[in-house]
């Protein structure tokens, strides 16, 4: 499929509900497992990437669920980092019901997201330039 068939039906509304069931998904299993949660998507981080090694992984996500699978990926790295911050921090830093590992998978996430819509910009300035020599 050419690049201009992929963003001709790029939003249709059978993606963007696809995309609302898979985040309510995650947010579902981030919430309810808690901390816990950092297993089941760091273990999905691990299925994807002996499913489909990043060799052969497009340079810029085209779908949901590559959208999702580098969300993911910033969530679980994000909350890994807030682990080792719920194992070193004084108890007195805890922040409320939640522990700065589940604030950092919730964080990751929103970071992963608005990098994978960065990523497209970056990727367009970058062909502009080159398609006029200033590169």
């Amino acid at each position: 499929m050419s690049r201009h068939a992929v963003a001709a039906r790029a939003g249709t509304a059978s993606e963007l509900l696809l995309l609302m069931s898979l985040l309510t998904l995650w947010l579902g299993v981030t919430l309810l497992l808690g901390p816990l949660s950092l297993f089941v998507w760091v273990g999905a981080i691990a299925m994807a990437a002996i499913l489909r090694p990043p060799h052969e992984r497009k340079r810029t996500p085209e779908s949901v669920t590559d959208v999702l699978a580098v969300a993911i990926a910033w969530s679980a790295v994000c909350g890994i980092a807030g682990a080792v911050t719920d194992l070193v921090a004084h108890p007195r830093f805890a922040v409320g019901d939640f522990s700065w590992t589940v604030l950092a998978e919730l964080s990751g996430f929103c970071l992963g997201f608005v990098w994978v819509l960065v990523l497209p910009l970056i990727r367009h300035i970058e062909q502009i330039f080159e398609r006029y020599g200033r590169v």
